[in-house]
């Protein structure tokens, strides 16, 4: 029977995840009357403020004005089993204009507005994933209201749970570490220790990166709380990470608690650019000699220009083709342009004539 009643309650969320947009495009929880009600612990479901509008007799301006502004708004419904501290969670949002949605929960009975009482009320919210706390009272029934911010069209997944899931909307005051920053060239480390009265709270410590003016906080790394031998947690932590891109880079620490939820622990801004490495050359001489039997010979170079001798160098040959490569930057900078080449054994006596070619030596 338990299997069963799971196998339906799989069912109805699949139905509403596909019934929540109307043909038009338009959510279906668009008036209140419609609203959809978020089970606790429920799969995410998807949903869109586009082309959602406002239903003014619903709403409450003088209750949020100081809050919000009302565009695009859809509502739900959620009601709480016991009296405790439950969490709204908001993830995956993709909006038009990278504003982000508003979140507002209220008590009191639908369309009433003299009987609302609010409960929580966010103007603004990051594009990273994301987790509202609300502190609800069992047995009672609460209004949910999300809106675009200026009025964007964000579609996102929303759950009703007992665990947080992501970053805190609002984050929480910063616990003080110490954060130490070290730069070297495009290679950052992050360096920190927890005092054990402040680590004994966290299960985990998470590294989040937002590039630039990004909307979203991406995980970096996630780290245990580790303890020696003696169960103590006043550890040193330490993060690397290589940077590609010129910009700002934001770093934050947060402490990860058993529920889900997660404490600012400190954060750091990189300014960082790129160093523009610059290519050089080298200037490169092919000798090509053909040897009718092995013998060593020795190479004379002579400036052509003035029959000077600038090095001799001693080789040896191969019965067939010989190539040999000389680095000839420092005559070629002297002003030498043509080198000619006198081979010299015992049986053997030619002439080459060598130019300078500039080839690519690489970056500094």
């Amino acid at each position: 029977m338990r299997e069963k009643a799971s196998e339906s309650r799989i069912v109805v969320v699949l139905l509403l995840m596909m019934v929540s947009f109307s043909v038009s495009g338009q959510a279906i929880n668009d008036r209140i009357e419609h609203r959809i009600a978020l089970t606790l612990d429920d799969p995410f479901l998807q949903s869109s403020t586009a082309k959602d509008q406002v239903q003014w007799n619903c709403i409450s301006k003088k209750l949020t004005s100081a809050c919000v502004t009302y565009h695009n708004d859809q509502w739900f419904t959620l009601a709480a089993p016991s009296t405790r501290t439950f969490f709204l969670n908001i993830r995956n949002q993709r909006c038009r204009r990278k504003w982000g949605i508003q979140i507002i929960v209220l008590e009191g009975d639908p369309c009433v507005t003299e009987s609302y009482k609010l409960v929580t009320c966010i103007g603004y919210t990051a594009q990273s994933d994301i987790y509202v706390p609300l502190a609800l009272d069992s047995g009672k029934s609460y209004l949910l209201n999300i809106d675009g911010f200026r009025g964007d069209e964000c579609g996102f997944e929303i759950s009703f749970a007992s665990r947080a899931y992501g970053l805190p909307a609002v984050p929480v005051n910063q616990e003080q570490i110490q954060l130490e920053p070290v730069v070297n060239d495009s290679i950052v480390t992050l360096r920190w220790s927890l005092e054990d009265s402040l680590a004994s709270r966290y299960s985990r410590l998470r590294v989040y990166q937002q590039q630039n003016n990004d909307k979203v906080s991406t995980l970096k790394t996630e780290l245990s709380v580790l303890r020696n031998a003696y169960g103590k947690t006043g550890l040193d932590y330490q993060y690397t990470d290589t940077l590609h891109a010129g910009g700002y880079y934001h770093y934050f620490i947060y402490g990860n608690e058993t529920d889900g939820t997660s404490t600012l622990l400190n954060a750091t801004v990189i300014r960082f650019a790129p160093r523009v490495k610059h290519p050089y050359y080298r200037y490169d001489g092919t000798l090509n000699i053909q040897a009718a039997h092995s013998e060593s010979v020795q190479l004379q170079f002579y400036n052509d220009a003035t029959q000077e001798l600038l090095f001799r160098e001693m080789k040896q040959l191969v019965a067939g083709s010989n190539r040999f490569h000389f680095d000839l930057t420092t005559l070629y900078e002297k002003g030498v342009r043509t080198i000619l080449v006198v081979v010299l054994g015992n049986e053997l006596r030619q002439e080459h004539y060598i130019n300078p070619v500039r080839v690519l030596a690489g970056y500094k």
